[in-house]
């Protein structure tokens, strides 16, 4: 009996393919503690870091001195955390040294007026949740002054507002704790519509986005919403109990705008791209698409992520280079740390990344494990489904106070359906203005509804771990540590 290790362990990489590997392992490892774990998140830790990540860098300097010897690699280790210290400490301490400001004493202020910086959400018990920098104060008397800062505006009857537009309030601001330039108010837009923009584009964008829901509402009620979430993201259609479904069924994430999405549109656009260009053309003008995309339904933070990863992905097979998936995931998350600071702690954030992970660390062995007793497609699915489950079920659990583990298999079996229906929509708005059309389209769609529907009837039935039940989630842990165990070993045994 003799052991053989995994196919595609032993790469050949060169030695500058090593420490650019090495170096994004470092810096996203270290911005990674130093953002997300106690007590280093915190203002006092980041300050602590922000003087290390100096002293870190000084070292480090000094020992690449002594060339390619052990205490020339220490320094360029050293080099690379002290990179991910210095921009993982930098995210607090610059949110909290943004000054915000009011040219009136805040117990006075009655009143504000500021530009949204993002679309408004809808909130669970109705209303609307606006984000908007703040530009102008006013009190009771009438008095203007200059303000600066960011509001969180919680109204339980204002109107959804788009990204850039200017809006009006009546309402008295608290400084939340902190921070000092963030606050709080509860109140609602004073007019119906926007009375101005931040910039012309954002007024562009509002009116494409109106063109083509409305375009999307031709279909039926119920296929319209679905589309709408589906490829805007915008849920306000959508029923409660269908929305409850796909969170029982374990597929809330289907709902949520992410890569997923990003890659069946870009890759739709791609396809028919290639038919008319060369490769390398294609796919510069299918980035172009996907920009213009999230410039359409918003920066979403799972989406900005997926665009991040596909532009580096086509670069690296336009210039022949061959692509590391883990190294490419890294400079992605460094990437939104720099460009959406305030993201960071968000749940879709956490949840892409931490999927993502997963599915690049033990995908391809669970792969490996399935593929003698299953169909390659099928081991395939089933492995980026119960990664991705195994790296997310401990934040869910904690987040949301339970799991369902149903979601595993629901997700392979609506997986299809989605694709589909999501194409079928895109080719759907391309020809609303052609009647005969029309009803094939909205007949097709209705169809494809009624499977995606009924399936996640199906799976919503199943039981789900809650986070108070011991028994169950003993069972639950032990189960995932033992698949985890299980699916890492590196080794198989074979008989001579």
């Amino acid at each position: 009996m003799r052991l053989k290790r995994l196919p595609g362990r032993h790469l050949k990489i060169s030695s500058a393919g090593r420490k650019s590997w090495s170096l994004t392992l470092c810096l996203a490892g270290t911005l990674s503690v130093v953002l997300y774990l106690p007590p280093f998140n915190t203002l006092e830790g980041a300050q602590t870091f922000f003087i290390i990540s100096f002293l870190c860098a000084a070292s480090g300097r000094a020992l690449l001195s002594y060339g390619p010897t052990s205490a020339g690699r220490a320094g360029f280790f050293l080099i690379a955390s002290s990179i991910g210290m210095f921009l993982g400490s930098a995210v607090p301490v610059t949110r909290y040294l943004t000054m915000g400001y009011s040219g009136l004493p805040l117990e006075r202020v009655s009143g504000f007026t500021g530009y949204l910086n993002k679309d408004s959400m809808p909130l669970k018990k109705g209303g609307y949740g606006y984000t908007l920098d703040l530009t102008e104060v006013s009190d009771s008397l009438g008095n203007t002054a200059d303000a600066r800062g960011q509001v969180w505006l919680i109204s339980s009857d204002g109107p959804p507002r788009f990204w850039g537009s200017r809006i009006e309030v009546d309402a008295p601001l608290s400084r939340e704790e902190g921070s000092r330039g963030t606050y709080r108010a509860f109140g609602s837009p004073l007019d119906d519509g926007p009375t101005g923009w931040k910039h012309p584009l954002y007024g562009l964008r509002r009116e494409w986005t109106v063109k083509l829901v409305q375009r999307a509402s031709i279909l039926s009620p119920d296929s319209g919403a679905l589309f709408k979430a589906l490829f805007f993201g915008i849920q306000d259609d959508l029923d409660i109990f269908e929305s409850t479904s796909f969170r029982k069924a374990g597929c809330s994430h289907i709902l949520a705008l992410s890569g997923m999405h990003l890659g069946i549109i870009s890759g739709l656009f791609l396809l028919v791209l290639q038919m008319f260009f060369r490769k390398s053309l294609a796919f510069l003008l299918s980035l172009g698409i996907v920009a213009v995309y999230i410039a359409l339904v918003g920066l979403k933070p799972s989406l900005v992520r997926a665009a991040v990863m596909y532009a580096l992905s086509g670069l690296c097979i336009t210039v022949n280079r061959r692509i590391d998936i883990f190294q490419i995931f890294l400079c992605s998350f460094v990437l939104l740390v720099l460009l959406l600071p305030g993201d960071i702690h968000t749940l879709s954030f956490q949840l892409s990344f931490l999927a993502l992970l997963g599915i690049i660390l033990i995908g391809k062995n669970i792969h490996f494990r399935l593929s003698p007793y299953v169909p390659a497609w099928l081991s395939l699915a089933l492995a980026c489904s119960l990664s991705a489950h195994i790296f997310t079920s401990a934040l869910s659990m904690h987040v949301f106070g339970e799991v369902y583990p149903i979601g595993i298999i629901a997700g392979i079996v609506l997986t299809p359906l989605i694709f589909c229906f999501i194409w079928g929509g895109m080719v759907f708005l391309l020809f609303t203005d052609v009647p005969v059309l029309v009803p094939w389209f909205r007949q097709g769609m209705d169809r494809l509804y009624s499977g995606i529907d009924h399936s996640i009837r199906v799976f919503s039935s199943a039981p789900s771990i809650r986070y108070d039940s011991v028994r169950g989630m003993t069972v639950y842990l032990c189960i995932l540590f033992v698949i985890l165990v299980f699916v890492l070993i590196p080794f198989k045994r074979q008989l001579k």
